[in-house]
């Protein structure tokens, strides 16, 4: 049997008994263009992944410091503009936010009063540590290079200040000849320090507070908790190149417990993702030699006929094997097409950059995938047709 005819009486067939194989087009359709929009926007669904689970670790956080118990007494833990340009340089780093504190301040508004600490800041430092606030707004670049005296409130010390009830957005209060007018209010889930903390500009800070010149500590947010310890050892290495004799006193925090923990997440979410996408395409697979083995039993006398007036062994396996490459084919093709719909959605919605190479190389991958289905699904049905006995096939009813 030539090729063509081969091709033209298979299609006719997938044609023809088209309504019985929906569901079977429908869970390759969907297994293959899950698996294919996975591959292609993985970096992607991996970001944003690792994205929503940081949010909740905050694990690419890297805090520099110094401890005091361990510097030498004319080493006043002065991170200088030379470290923060340095560390702005590094690959992988997203956001450097330095602070000043000043510890043990009182602050008085009316006749209430209320000890905390002055945290001085610039623009980053809620970007890098994820901080929400539950009334107003950050500090600005602007408001830092003005030196505007504002400052957001942590909820403890609003509450004791101006009472639980009150609005401390707009109001002032005093504290060392400072005036500041509140801004904003912290919200969400509190570091207990900050809770009990004011953060004006670091330029305020500074200049209101000269004892505190210096920059005492520095978060840096990684871009990818993958990189963090990498990173870590670095910021490490170019700091005490820079303060040489004070190692001993340089601090590094990170949470590399998080870190494994979202890693594992991550895998899990993946695996499962991956398993669940995969087994669909396997229940296609079997949907379709499920129905082939049907459509042998329904047409056993149109295979008794065709052998009579001279069909091959090898002729009948190859129609029924075609037949069920093609369905799976079909299903990888329009699998395809949804894939590419569903990618360009999620490119444009939601800002997800898809690897075009990625999908040409899912695409070839897919197909071949379609066509490696079909012939393991119509292998023992098509083996089964080709051996039926013609005299035999003839009489079935």
């Amino acid at each position: 049997m030539a090729i063509v005819d081969l091709l033209i009486i298979s299609s006719r067939q997938v044609i023809r008994n088209g309504s019985r194989y929906q569901a079977v087009l429908v869970a390759v359709v969907l297994g293959l263009a899950g698996l294919t929009v996975l591959f292609t926007m993985g970096d992607s669904i991996e970001k944003k992944i690792g994205q929503n689970l940081e949010l909740l670790g905050k694990a690419t956080i890297i805090k520099a410091g110094w401890d005091f118990d361990k510097k030498l007494r004319w080493h006043h833990g002065k991170f200088s503009d030379k470290d923060l340009g340095a560390l702005r340089s590094l690959d992988g780093v997203s956001l450097v936010a330095p602070f000043v504190k000043k510890r043990d301040q009182v602050f008085a508004s009316g006749n209430s009063k209320v000890q905390g600490q002055i945290v001085g800041i610039d623009n980053n430092f809620f970007t890098a540590l994820q901080l929400s606030l539950s009334q107003g707004r950050e500090i600005t670049g602007e408001d830092v290079s003005l030196r505007k005296q504002i400052c957001i409130m942590g909820r403890a010390v609003a509450y004791e200040l101006f009472g639980p009830e009150a609005e401390p957005v707009g109001r002032s209060f005093s504290s060392s000849g400072l005036m500041c007018e509140v801004i904003g209010l912290l919200g969400g889930v509190e570091d207990h320090e900050l809770s009990h903390s004011i953060m004006i500009p670091i330029s305020v800070a500074t200049s209101v507070f000269p004892e505190i010149d210096r920059t005492a500590g520095i978060y840096l947010r990684a871009q990818n908790w993958d990189s963090v310890h990498q990173i870590s050892n670095t910021v490490r290495q170019m700091l005490v190149t820079n303060h040489p004799g004070y190692a001993d006193a340089l601090e590094l925090e990170y949470f590399p417990e998080k870190i494994r923990t979202i890693g594992q997440v991550r895998f899990w979410v993946k695996f499962l993702l991956y398993l669940g996408l995969t087994g669909s395409v396997g229940l296609g697979g079997l949907g379709i030699m499920n129905l082939m083995i049907v459509a042998v039993q329904e047409r056993t006398s149109e295979i008794g006929l065709r052998k009579a007036v001279g069909a091959t062994d090898r002729a009948i396996l190859a129609q029924f094997l075609m037949e069920a490459v093609g369905i799976s084919a079909l299903g990888s093709c329009l699998g395809l097409l949804v894939a590419l719909i569903v990618t360009f959605l999620l490119w444009i919605s939601f800002a997800m950059t898809p690897s075009w190479s990625a999908f040409a190389e899912a695409a070839v991958m897919g197909i071949f995938l379609g066509i490696f289905v079909g012939t393991l699904a119509g292998l023992v049905p098509a083996r089964s047709a080709s051996r039926l006995d013609p005299a035999t096939a003839i009489r079935f009813e």
